[in-house]
């Protein structure tokens, strides 16, 4: 287990930056460093603190991340410092450390911008120090900048990509919301309808035994519910059944629990329909039947399911006894879902009948 362990620490971290990776370029610079020719003595402990700041940043990153990031903007500094001097190993550490502080995520950009135009310029006060030619001088710039503009760019891609990652789970989240709201308005409306009438039964007609019978459906009903609650938070959609099955399912339920006269027509060639497409449409139909037995209670409610050539289109209309706006989260959280598969949802009063229509490509 232990062997397992640090297996994946070695070999499964982030490849740039990884174990791995800087255990080879830490050994790629000891034998830079063991090669390199020092003009000087003093230069030689730059050189050396500029090894130990890098050997501290590589060490300690995972466990002191601000401290560390001070020696990696250190050995940048001090390397870059000492780069006119032309020592191999003064340039390997710049050449190493100045992209790796570029694509760091942790500071911000203008910080990582001032030491790096310090850098900059103590890498051209250092050749002009050492009397180094215009050619040399401009190699080792051209060399840092393209070098830090790669760290930059890195560094850029990795923060879309957390921001890619961030606004995922954001959707994720309020497709669990709409899921959840989905479910409990459909479960939680046909269950207060029962317990209505059961109240009623009990109150003004004293029916105990039918009173009973619609108990026992609301029980039955608050487990259903609670099946499909956990479905949509599990996000199970690889057993979803086809399209015309699903949909002539949820109407039947509607009709048995709201006794409420519910036409389903099938109109074109029927085909496979994606399992996002199939959600979506479903959840678009319970929703609107929710709404239906909701703002119209009692009256007749038309479910068309049309395959056409390049799309799918599903269409809930019921009369309406009073026109108005509705609103809610209902309706947007509809609109949401179909534009998430790809497709339009459209919904208002048409010859004083209330219709919403959902179309998917498919």
């Amino acid at each position: 287990m232990r062997s397992r362990g640090l297996w994946r620490r070695a070999f499964m971290t982030d490849p740039e930056t990884g174990v791995v990776v800087r255990v080879l370029v830490t050994l790629v610079l000891i034998v830079a460093l063991a090669t390199s020719r020092v003009p000087e003595g003093w230069v030689w402990a730059a050189i050396g603190a500029a090894f130990a700041c890098w050997l501290f940043w590589a060490v300690f990153d995972g466990w002191l991340p601000r401290t560390s990031l001070v020696a990696l903007a250190g050995c940048a500094v001090i390397s870059t410092a000492v780069m006119g001097t032309g020592t191999e190993g003064a340039i390997v550490l710049a050449a190493l450390s100045l992209p790796s502080l570029a694509s760091h995520l942790r500071p911000p950009t203008w910080l990582i911008g001032t030491i790096i135009v310090a850098d900059l310029g103590l890498l051209t006060a250092g050749a002009a120090f050492w009397s180094r030619t215009p050619p040399e001088t401009f190699a080792l710039l051209g060399l840092m900048i393209v070098l830090t503009m790669i760290g930059l760019h890195r560094r850029q891609y990795r923060l879309a990509a957390e921001e890619r990652t961030r606004v995922a789970a954001l959707d994720e989240r309020a497709r669990i919301a709409r899921e959840m709201h989905d479910v409990l308005a459909h479960s939680l409306g046909a269950l207060s309808v029962q317990l209505e009438v059961a109240e009623a039964l009990l109150s003004e007609k004293n029916d105990p035994e039918r009173a009973l019978e619609r108990v026992r459906r609301s029980r039955k009903l608050a487990i259903e519910g609670l099946d499909e609650a956990r479905r949509a938070v599990a996000a199970l959609r690889s057993d979803v059944p086809p399209l015309p099955e699903a949909l002539a399912s949820l109407v039947e339920t509607y009709r048995r629990d709201h006794h409420a006269t519910v036409k389903l027509k099938t109109k074109g060639q029927q085909r496979t329909v994606s399992a996002p497409a199939t959600v979506s449409l479903l959840a678009t139909a319970r929703e609107a039947l929710t709404n239906a037995a909701k703002h119209a209670p009692n009256v007749p409610v038309d479910v068309v399911l049309d395959y056409t050539p390049d799309k799918v289109k599903l269409s809930v209309s019921n009369e309406a006894k009073q026109a108005g706006e509705r609103t809610g989260y209902g309706l947007s959280g509809m609109r949401e879902r179909i534009a998430l598969a790809g497709g339009t949802l459209t919904a208002g009063y048409t010859s004083m009948r209330w219709r919403v229509v959902a179309e998917v490509p498919e």
